[in-house]
């Protein structure tokens, strides 16, 4: 079973490049989706170096505590 809206518009067809877009408006989102995605990039990076860290720290005690 297909589900779908199929719009069909009488009238003459215009090429895709004449379509208006409010640019302005998409520029400003899609500049505060790629903000929000290099700072969760970020964060990410910083808990994965907060893991090694705690990861190589804790091999180190270990092999500290077993000598």
């Amino acid at each position: 079973m297909q589900q779908g809206v199929k719009i069909k518009k009488a009238g003459t067809k215009r090429p895709v490049n004449d379509l208006t877009v409010n640019q302005g408006a998409r520029t400003e989102r899609q500049r505060d989706n790629r903000t929000a995605h290099t700072i969760k990039g970020w964060i990410a990076e910083l808990r994965e170096r907060k893991h090694a860290l705690r990861t190589s720290a804790n091999r180190v005690i270990r092999a500290l505590e077993s000598t």
